[in-house]
């Protein structure tokens, strides 16, 4: 065990001083062979997720819902969906839109068993149940988040989305665990943590109501395609780690694969962040290795798992492209660190209009 206040603030003081006198390190060039694509209607369902969080409570002031749009969350997954409905690209705008700011608030809570009763509300808010004497915005915007599910999928499919998200609020208690035992997790563990905190098997789930496909099971368990959708997930998690670190190791945050590369292997800042790179670049390189692998079904099915794929690659490129704009990964005034005082995303209180 790695307690906090021995470690990760002086790597944090570190990098402060660093970055007082040479500002921030440049972003790291990412190993990626896909082209840029993004949705062309990028720009409005970008706004109406903005017009969207402030009419569900999520955001109650003009300041709020600037930050918010400045992290041109809409801009994500117009990039990782480019070919989809554009009223399920809404859904999956707004939903990802609630997840950043629900980890943000999460993140915060030190209690993982106030934590686990949070997102035990959220869940059974997002499955039909009342939301709790204690519940919030976030439960309410779940709630209007299942009633358009419904209107655009199955209530099958809204189940397995909620099996998802289950799946997702789990890795979130975990995080908040380590959290409160001031731990840094090992890499082995963080690794298997990382691959569902990330967020992307919701995502993933949300890909058959943007495009309208549903692969049958034999599919999802078939070696090839289980091993892709992991190493997509590996490739945003630690592309996100590795855009995030300078931000999240300042704010005393104990889960990110640089920290834990430099605990796990005794190594300095820059060359944990060296491994970081070379960790994502070798797993970009076995993920296309692995493509030709995939199964034939038929004419029908192979087209649709082409297309799935295709979605794993956007979604890995799609990121890339959306860490170097948006305006989650920077500092309140938008420059080099000044302060331990960040900005992250703020809920509205439950009676903000």
């Amino acid at each position: 065990m790695v307690l906090r206040s021995s470690f990760v603030e002086d790597v944090g003081d570190y990098i402060m001083i660093r970055m007082s006198s040479e500002g921030r390190a440049p972003t790291p060039d990412l190993f990626c062979p896909y082209r840029p694509v993004i949705h062309p209607e990028v720009e409005a369902i970008h706004e109406q997720s903005v017009v969207w969080a402030r009419a569900v409570g999520l955001v109650g002031s003009d300041r709020q819902a600037k930050r918010l749009s400045g992290s041109k969350i809409g801009w994500l997954v117009a990039r990782a969906f480019p070919s989809a409905r554009p009223s399920a690209l809404q859904l999956a705008a707004d939903w990802t839109t609630l997840f950043c700011m629900l980890d943000d608030r999460i993140e915060k809570i030190k209690s993982p068993r106030q934590v686990g009763s949070n997102l035990a509300g959220l869940l059974d808010a997002f499955r039909g149940g009342p939301i709790r004497s204690d519940g919030d915005r976030a439960a309410c915007a779940l709630q209007d988040l299942r009633r358009r599910m419904l209107e655009e999928g199955s209530p099958t499919w809204v189940a397995g989305f909620g099996d998802q998200l289950e799946r997702l609020f789990a890795s979130l208690v975990v995080e908040a665990t380590d959290r409160e035992n001031e731990k840094i997790p090992e890499l082995s563990a963080y690794l298997a943590m990382r691959e569902t905190s990330i967020g992307l098997y919701v995502q993933f789930e949300l890909f058959e109501l943007t495009n309208a496909i549903k692969l049958p099971p034999e599919v999802h368990q078939h070696p090839a395609v289980a091993a892709l959708k992991r190493k997509a997930c590996n490739l945003v998690g630690w592309a996100n780690d590795i855009f995030t670190y300078e931000k999240e190791i300042t704010h005393g945050e104990l889960h990110n694969l640089v920290l834990v590369l430099m605990q796990a292997e005794g190594l300095s800042l820059e060359s944990a962040l060296d491994k970081a790179v070379a960790l994502h670049d070798t797993e970009m390189h076995e993920f296309i290795q692995l493509e030709p692998d995939l199964p034939s079904l038929g004419i029908d099915v192979d087209e649709e798992i082409r297309s799935y794929v295709a979605m794993l690659r956007t979604w890995i490129r799609g990121h890339i492209d959306w860490g170097h704009e948006t305006g989650r990964y920077v500092t309140v005034h938008g420059g080099p660190v000044s302060s331990r005082e960040w900005d992250p995303f703020e809920f509205a209180q439950l009676n903000a209009g």
